[in-house]
């Protein structure tokens, strides 16, 4: 019930993420990503599982094993650690989260081409230090939490991901 970072929702008593795999759709013209995220938990949990957001649209939360829904909310925004996604979970150790990025993700600089070198060509960047990756992805955004990832990145033909 205790916070464990004072800049995070995220809660000492339940466990933490170890894996996530990402899904990403890159929407140059929207400057959004449509995304999910699958987390695995340390250990299952019944009960509240808050995670940490900012500037994300989240349209479903599903139990991947049924791809049931889950009841999910949104807390207000916060100005420094952004809004509160609570997850209610019944013995659950992984949860899908559907969502999209806004353009007022904190983490993500999209340029136009005229932006660019050869001006031919979008790009986009991210800067996730300090609290910004919750503005990309639900995640427990705090130093106390460290986790693996995978990505799949779906993005323009022409373009390449490094």
């Amino acid at each position: 019930m205790a916070p464990i970072d004072p800049h995070s929702f995220t809660d000492s008593a339940h466990p933490l993420t170890t894996h996530i795999s990402l899904s990403f759709y890159f929407d140059f013209p929207s400057s959004s990503i449509h995304a999910s995220a699958l987390l695995s938990l340390q250990s299952p949990l019944s009960g509240p599982l808050c995670l940490d957001t900012r500037s994300l649209s989240v349209i479903s939360v599903l139990d991947p094993q049924s791809l049931s829904p889950l009841p999910f909310s949104l807390s207000d925004p916060d100005p420094i650690k952004g809004q509160n996604l609570t997850i209610s979970l019944s013995n659950h150790s992984s949860v899908l989260i559907i969502y999209s990025t806004t353009p007022a993700s904190s983490a993500l600089q999209w340029l136009n081409p005229s932006q660019t070198f050869n001006k031919t060509f979008p790009f986009v960047y991210t800067q996730c230090q300090s609290i910004h990756a919750r503005s990309v992805f639900p995640c427990q955004d705090t130093p106390a939490a460290r986790i693996c990832y995978s990505a799949r990145l779906n993005i323009p033909r022409q373009l390449s991901a490094v």
